[in-house]
């Protein structure tokens, strides 16, 4: 972002979740697991030893977010994005998928090695798309009086969230009216001009939520 903002480079930035497919190395879960699979049907092995089955992960196919870091590439503004499917699968109903498919009884096969639980293991990763959510709510429903910089929805940044009024007078004194409310840093990048709402892990959903209703109620009094 620093670079982004200081010398006017196009400089994306994306955090990825977990993205699989069969080039994966067998250090990996999903791989370990199909691997498994595949040496059991084949006579080669009797079991697969794994460790939380109850750990769920927000799992997607990497031929999808190779096109996302494309299409992040293609926007007029360069953003920081989050890639996710936005649904959570555990690894035990993963093994069921994988065992199933090959018509082999998962409980007869997998073991449950203490050993490879994890000692700081994540329960859930999952990505979210909520705080996002309500602010592109009102841009969408404001009956054009915030326009997004993105037309494409489902390229939009779940990060940093861009948009600009119908004028650069409106913009100051949104701005500025946002600041009397602690809203604060809403200005646009310097190169791009209009609204930019940082939302990483450390805004709260409240913010969000506050942002949200301040955008309606300008725009209402506004329009």
């Amino acid at each position: 972002m620093n670079y982004r903002e200081s010398y006017g480079m196009h400089a994306s930035s994306g955090i990825l979740f977990n993205h699989e497919s069969p080039l994966r190395g067998l250090e990996f879960v999903t791989r370990k697991v199909t691997d498994g699979v595949a040496r059991i049907k084949l006579g080669l092995a009797e079991t697969i030893r794994l460790g939380n089955l109850d750990a769920r992960r927000d799992w997607g196919h990497a031929q999808d977010y190779v096109r996302a870091m494309w299409l992040m590439l293609q926007q007029a503004t360069p953003d920081d994005y989050v890639i996710a499917t936005g649904q959570v699968r555990s690894v035990r109903e993963m093994c069921e998928v994988a065992f199933a498919h090959a018509g082999l009884d998962m409980s007869a096969h997998v073991m449950i090695d203490p050993a490879l639980f994890r000692p700081a293991e994540v329960d859930i990763l999952h990505g979210n798309a909520t705080k996002a959510k309500l602010i592109y709510d009102a841009i969408d429903n404001s009956n054009g009086f915030y326009k997004g910089t993105v037309s494409v929805k489902d390229q939009r940044s779940h990060m940093n969230v861009t948009y600009r009024l119908p004028s650069e007078e409106l913009t100051d004194e949104f701005v500025k009216s946002a600041a009397k409310q602690s809203m604060v840093g809403l200005k646009g990048y310097r190169t791009v001009g209009g609204i930019r709402a940082s939302i990483y892990n450390a805004m709260p959903v409240e913010g969000c939520q506050a942002l949200a209703q301040f955008m309606k109620d300008f725009a209402s009094k506004k329009s």
